[in-house]
């Protein structure tokens, strides 16, 4: 008969202390496993390190309106600087073209590669950026057969006909469909919120 100090530990055979066989247990019932990290896979769908994908994202902001890439248009208007997730008043002074009611923007935003492996050919197909607007949002410009190098950004420059009246969304998703595998399809999308407050700009 063991004595009333002694009781087996976890590996058997050898006899504990009651407080250190306490404390073991104590560990082994709060002790909780690694997560498993998400599989990432190729273009052909087998399972490779996160760390050799893509991950696309964009800058912090979009330029609305001035001319290409936010400078000054003639009317001296130069395009607003808009942080995602805020919002912003545009007028027809803010377009670069006013045409049978509908008015038509200079945008631009940041593509960024912040993985390390490449988007686009030939490591993988090439991928699109889509920018909807109004209510409900509906395309209004695509950048298609796009591909970013790793570790790499550029300006990407684009226009659009925006929806008059508002508040309405911009929105904009990197690659959109997924077609470029990602190690995180998290960051794809972004969005704010604008009205545009001109009679002139109220066609469609």
């Amino acid at each position: 008969m063991k004595r009333f100090f002694e009781i087996l530990s976890p590996v058997a055979g050898v006899l504990m202390w009651p407080a250190i066989a306490s404390q073991q247990a104590v560990a082994a019932t709060t002790q909780t496993p690694h997560p498993t990290p998400p599989a990432c896979r190729d273009v052909m769908g087998k399972p490779i390190p996160c760390g050799k994908l893509a991950d696309l994202t964009a800058g912090p902001e979009i330029v609305v309106g001035g001319s290409v890439g936010g400078g000054a248009l003639p009317s001296g208007a130069v395009g607003h600087h808009v942080n995602w997730n805020t919002s912003v008043v545009l007028t027809d002074k803010d377009a670069f073209l006013v045409s049978h009611g509908r008015c038509a923007f200079n945008l631009s935003y940041e593509l960024r590669n912040i993985g390390g492996g490449n988007a686009g050919p030939p490591e993988t197909p090439a991928f699109s950026d889509l920018i909807r607007a109004g209510t409900p949002p509906g395309a209004v410009s695509t950048q298609s057969a796009l591909m970013q190098m790793a570790g790499t950004n550029r300006t990407i420059n684009t226009q659009a006909y925006l929806p008059g009246g508002g508040p309405h969304v911009l929105s904009l998703t990197i690659n959109d469909g997924h077609a470029a595998p990602e190690s995180n399809f998290l960051n794809n999308y972004f969005a704010i919120k604008y009205t545009l407050d001109s009679a002139k700009c109220m066609g469609r």
